[in-house]
């Protein structure tokens, strides 16, 4: 579909309702950003809409009809039609995933059912936002396809094949040679060309966001690698790109890092950053200096280069001396190490009651794609330090948890400086806080740890979050997470509020938006007691 023509049906079209996923109404003060996500999961959608809210800040975002789902992809020219049919008078900026405008989001990337030209053709909505809003900053994410496809429930018989011929398809020793030989006849002939197409499509949609930077279209850029590992088809890939991005001398407006669902959080983060001119210093903290040096499970460099390009990719400054530092990056690596857990919650205390602003990250350095720590949790827990922090995250991959944790902490403490000591305002930002805090736990350790493990082992698939279920399993499975939901969030209303109870967790909503239990929409409301809630 070509974009004059869908600038006529923009017109016609009634797309100009956003998602309802915002605790309270827009507030007329707020700042507006126009924002395509990556798809509809929780992470890619709830995260980065509610975390706005933490620096008064509006997303508007396509209807949810929109944005497809697992097996369905996004009607990506709706999506265009919508970009194009929306009023930018007012809007702060724009937050697009360029892969949910090209393909219909991240799983449809990673399928050859979209054609290269009609991929790029599609972008060049780009080019027209430019036009129609010449003045607002445009930020963008554009993912380095990973190794392994998607789990559909039809591919299983080669999928794990397909992941390790991509890793080792680059090697030339006469061992590997052999291994490939034999994954070749596992993975049926139609499925690796399908693969190594949508590679080439993929690649190619890379390098046209890069040119769009250089000519102006995009001011910043994420170029995001999925799920990956040190060796790969992917790496010749990226070695190409940044080749592109030093040619262009574009190592300002684009970084290349490790990490897919949580950046569109980091891209809100620097665009907050950059319309205040604020630009942080902060120090990072590790429980285990030698497992920073360390790459972690499916990334593919060390993860203290990984904390640091995120740190840079938020447009914050990493540093080392603790004098210059506005706030302090605590890491824990260290789950599988006895007493671990205990010095670094004692470090992190004791920084807290110093008045510093802290950031923690509980990173899986095993690869088990659980939650948090439980000895860490429970500590930080029994300390009162939850309440306290600027950011907190635990979940997935190292990456997941550290662009999360991090740009909370950004939209907390840009927050705090938007709201200039009105009283109204900082409790407003303080309640988005709150909420976004008990999200992370909630979620990231009681769903994603323990939650989700009864689930799966009462449903004999454990060890396979990914497992489809089907309309009554997905129903009781529904029924019996929110009942635990409902009484550990009893538990955190304490550990937050204390006795006096400034705040109460009502309207608890949870469902399995994917119909498989990895991931999971949770929502509830704070409302403070002996007050008309009128949301």
């Amino acid at each position: 579909m070509k974009i004059t023509l869908l600038i006529f049906l923009g017109v016609f079209i009634g797309l100009g309702s956003q998602s309802v996923l915002a605790q309270d109404a827009q507030n007329d003060t707020d700042q507006k950003v126009i924002f395509i996500p990556l798809d509809d999961r929780p992470p890619c959608l709830q995260f980065p809409v509610r975390m706005a809210e933490i620096a008064s800040t509006t997303l508007i975002t396509p209807p949810m009809g929109l944005l497809g789902n697992l097996q369905s992809p996004g009607k990506s020219d709706e999506i265009i039609s919508w970009l194009l049919a929306q009023d930018y008078t007012d809007v702060k900026a724009v937050i697009i995933a360029a892969d949910m405008v090209a393909y219909g989001g991240l799983v449809a990337s990673r399928v050859q059912k979209v054609d290269q030209a009609i991929a790029l053709e599609r972008l060049k909505v780009l080019e027209a936002i430019k036009k129609l809003a010449p003045t607002v900053p445009v930020y963008v994410q554009s993912v380095i396809m990973r190794l392994a496809p998607t789990a559909d429930g039809k591919n299983e018989r080669y999928r794990e094949a397909l992941a390790k011929w991509a890793e080792i398809s680059v090697k030339e020793d006469e061992s590997s040679k052999k291994d490939i030989s034999e994954l070749e006849k596992v993975i049926p002939l139609k499925a690796l060309n399908d693969y190594q197409e949508a590679r080439k499509r993929n690649l190619s949609v890379n390098k046209l966001m890069i040119n769009y930077v250089k000519h102006g279209l995009i001011d910043y850029m994420i170029l995001s690698q999925d799920d990956a590992k040190p060796e790969g088809v992917h790496v010749k890939e990226k070695q190409g790109l940044l080749a592109d991005i030093k040619q262009a001398q574009l190592e300002d407006k684009i970084i290349v890092q490790a990490g897919t669902d949580e950046v569109a959080m980091l891209l809100l983060a620097r665009m907050i950053n950059e319309s205040t001119g604020t630009f942080p210093k902060i120090k990072p903290v590790y429980s285990s200096q030698s497992m920073s040096e360390e790459i972690m499970p499916f990334e593919d460099r060390p993860l203290n280069i990984t904390v640091s390009s995120h740190i840079k990719a938020v447009g914050g400054v990493p540093v080392s001396d603790e004098e210059e530092a506005d706030l302090f990056y605590y890491v824990y690596t260290s789950r599988k190490i006895d007493g671990a857990s205990e010095a670094f919650v004692k470090e992190i205390d004791q920084a807290l009651q110093q008045g510093k602003r802290l950031i923690i990250a509980d990173i899986d350095p095993v690869g088990d794609v659980q939650g948090g720590s439980g000895s860490f949790t429970s500590m930080l827990e029994e300390m009162g330090c939850m309440d306290k922090v600027y950011g907190y995250a635990s979940w997935n991959t190292p990456g997941n948890t550290i662009g999360t944790a991090l740009p909370q902490a950004i939209l907390y403490f840009n927050g705090l400086k938007l709201a200039n000591s009105d009283k109204q305002e900082t409790m407003k930002v303080k309640k988005s806080q709150y909420w976004f805090t008990l999200h992370r736990m909630i979620n990231d350790y009681y769903y994603n740890n323990l939650i989700r493990s009864d689930l799966n082992r009462y449903f004999n698939q454990e060890g396979k979050s990914s497992t489809l279920g089907t309309e009554e399993v997905v129903r009781k499975m529904e029924e019996m997470a929110k009942e635990s939901i409902e009484d550990e969030l009893a538990h955190l209303e304490k550990v937050f509020f204390g006795k006096d109870l400034s705040y109460t967790i009502q309207q608890i909503e949870f469902s399995l938006p994917w119909k498989r239990t990895f991931e999971a929409y949770i929502d509830f409301k704070l409302v403070q007691p002996n007050t008309v809630n009128l949301e």
